[in-house]
Parts: C-alpha cells; sequence; structure tokens
C-alpha cells in the first residue's frame, strides 16, 4: 500500500472518530505537521505511530488502514494442489506474525534473521547438515525431542518465529518470509501429533532456509509426495531431526529395536522408515512403520511425552521482542497484549515487565 493510500485511510478513520487531529496527533507522540502531512500521502507513517494511532482509536492496524489483503504475495499448497489464496484464519495468523516482527525491524528492536550460505546445488543431505551444525553452534548437539526445544532452538538460531496453534483440520502447517523486512515465521498445527508437529516445523524450516517459496506456503506434510519441492523439504526435515551422526546402521532391525529408536528421535515410524532407508538402504519399511510405540517399556514414556507437548506453544522470542520494545516506549502494550492472549492491560503490561526482568 502507498503513502498516499494510507494516509486517506487514516484521516478517514480519525474523522470518523471525532477526536481531532491534534488530540489523536498528542497520542501518536507525532508533531500535528507530521501527522497532516502523512495524512496527504507526503510523509510515511513509522509503525509505531500506526499503532499509537490505532491503540488510541481502538482499532486494529488493519482497520486504520484499510489494508484487505496480505501485504505480501501468497502461495499455498495443500494436498499436492497450490492455491493462490489462504483463507480467512491462516491469513490472519500471517498477518499478525508479519505485522508485529516487521515492525520491530523498522523499531531496530529484537531479533535478525540469520541464515547459513547455502551452496548452489547442494544435496537435500547437505543442505541439512549445514543446518544441524548451525543449530548446533547455538543448544549443542543433543536431540530437541521436545517441540519447544525444536521451536526454541531455531528462534534462537535462525531469527525465526515458531507459533505452534490451532489450525484448520487438514493443514499441517505454512511458512512466511520476507527476509528485507526481517520476517521469517513458522506455524504448525497444535492439534497433530507432537511426532508431526516436530516434522512439520522441521519442513517448513527446510522450506525457508532454501527459500523454496518466499511468501506464504501452507503444507499438507506429505511423506510421498511427488512434488520435487516437498520431497527435498522431507528430507531436509529427516535428516534435520535424525542427524547422520546420531543414526545407528543395522543389517536387520526388530520391532522393538525400531520403536525404540523412533522414540528416540521422537519421530513417526514413517519418517523413521524413510530416513533409515535413504541412509543404509534397509527394506523393512512395512514392519518399520507398523512399529511404534508396540513395545511395552516404549509406552509409558510416550504418553507422558505426547501429554506435555500436545499444547500451544506462543512464539516466545517474538513475545520477548515486544515486550522489549514496549519497556523502551517504542510501542504500545497493544500488540504483546494480542498475541500473548491477554485481554486486560494491565494484566499484559505486568506480563511484559516480568518478560523483559526475567531476560535480564
Amino acid at each position: 500500500m502507498d503513502n498516499a493510500t494510507i494516509g486517506a485511510a487514516v484521516g478517514a478513520c480519525i474523522d470518523d472518530s471525532g477526536h481531532s487531529r491534534k488530540k489523536v496527533a498528542e497520542a501518536a507522540h507525532m508533531q500535528a505537521s507530521a501527522l497532516t502531512r502523512s495524512i496527504q500521502g507526503e510523509r510515511a507513517f513509522k509503525s509505531v505511530e500506526l499503532a499509537w494511532i490505532a491503540d488510541f482509536l481502538g482499532l486494529s492496524i488493519d482497520s486504520l488502514i484499510g489494508r484487505t489483503s496480505l501485504p505480501f504475495a501468497a502461495a499455498a499448497r495443500a494436498g499436492g494442489g497450490v492455491n493462490a489464496h489462504l483463507d480467512a484464519e491462516l491469513s490472519e495468523k500471517a498477518l499478525k506474525l508479519y505485522e508485529r516482527r516487521a515492525g520491530l525491524a523498522e523499531l531496530g528492536v529484537g531479533s535478525v534473521l540469520s541464515f547459513p550460505v547455502i551452496p548452489p546445488e547442494a544435496s537435500p543431505e547437505r543442505i541439512a547438515g549445514i543446518v544441524v551444525q548451525h543449530i548446533r553452534q547455538f543448544v549443542g548437539d543433543g536431540i530437541l525431542g521436545d517441540v519447544d526445544e525444536l521451536a526454541s532452538a531455531i528462534e534462537e538460531a535462525f531469527g525465526i518465529d515458531v507459533w505452534v496453534t490451532s489450525l484448520p483440520e487438514g493443514i499441517d502447517g505454512y511458512c512466511i518470509q520476507a527476509r528485507s523486512e526481517q520476517v521469517g515465521a513458522i506455524i504448525a498445527n497444535s492439534a497433530n501429533s507432537p511426532q508431526r508437529i516436530r516434522f512439520t516445523i522441521a519442513h517448513e524450516l527446510a522450506h525457508l532456509v532454501c527459500e523454496h517459496n518466499t511468501s506464504h506456503h501452507r503444507d499438507v506434510i506429505d511423506y510421498d509426495s511427488a512434488d520435487p519441492i516437498e520431497q527435498v523439504a522431507n528430507e531436509i526435515a529427516s535428516a534435520i531431526l535424525m542427524p547422520r551422526d546420531k543414526l545407528v546402521d543395522r543389517d536387520s532391525w526388530s520391532p522393538e529395536q525400531l520403536a525404540h529408536e523412533a522414540y528416540r528421535f521422537r519421530v513417526a515410524p514413517i519418517a523413521f522408515a524413510a530416513r533409515v532407508h535413504s541412509r543404509f538402504h534397509v527394506q523393512q519399511l512395512p514392519t518399520l512403520a507398523q512399529a511404534w510405540p508396540a513395545p511395552p517399556l516404549c509406552m509409558e514414556p510416550y504418553s507422558a511425552w505426547r501429554e506435555r507437548n500436545c499444547q500451544e506453544r506462543k512464539p516466545r522470542r517474538l513475545l520477548h521482542d515486544l515486550a522489549l520494545a514496549y519497556s523502551k516506549k517504542r510501542t504500545t502494550i497493544r500488540p504483546f497484549a494480542d498475541l500473548a492472549g491477554i485481554a486486560d492491560m494491565d494484566e499484559a503490561r505486568n506480563a511484559a515487565r516480568a518478560e523483559v526482568a526475567i531476560a535480564a
């Protein structure tokens, strides 16, 4: 959207509100002349100014500027097909992350994207190795078995925001990326099993690292997809979750061994089967896929792990950065409160202060 379009929309909202422009300028910490020039399209609004105005008028930023479509190209992938548009629920969540991270980047607050260099024509195995080494610089070489462990490691290593939340049935997850605006995000469906959530996160990370789709991408994870891009993302995801140096090579596998290894890596049998087959050409895939979690020794720890991981996970680093921006008086409390799901603004202010204090 250009400055003139945004300015006209903001001006109309102010006029409809009954507040004077002088009063709105004061609320937005702007000179009255700067507000006038911005409304006339002669000056671009800063993100924080739009946030202050929206907060003062009791509007969302979308409503304030009259936005009816995503601020970046949208391409959705599901069931092997590509759609030009996302449904309203997916668009709303993508836009929520995009606006907050892009706004923070404009303010110079918070994380920045950090991607390793991927050589041209690198194989999926090599790409995964580069990704794994990049992550290990921050969190060591242990298996990141919990959803939160994996998501937090990705946030720290890449500056990508990871949100595990409810999505429409049949959608495993999606990613958005606008590197020039420091936006990279993964959204995964919290209704799925923890194994599938972890694979989805790794799969979407592969798309982001490889820049398969630099706009907006959604997935139904299909281990047997005929789409070359999806095949590459699956291979990379498998190698991220099951690093080559952690795999055990066996000529044959018993159901108990297969189930134990699948549990050790916290992946679905079919994902482990594909990984073992690709690395060691083991032909016992049907047995492998049926093994989880048959052995009694796996049932109790698996149940506890599943219960611990079947819940929503907010984009933790983004929440921290929003709290930090609020503490520095660079934005209002509303972006933090909205993402955190806190309706009471006083409660949100206390939560933001606590978040900054804990990090310090």
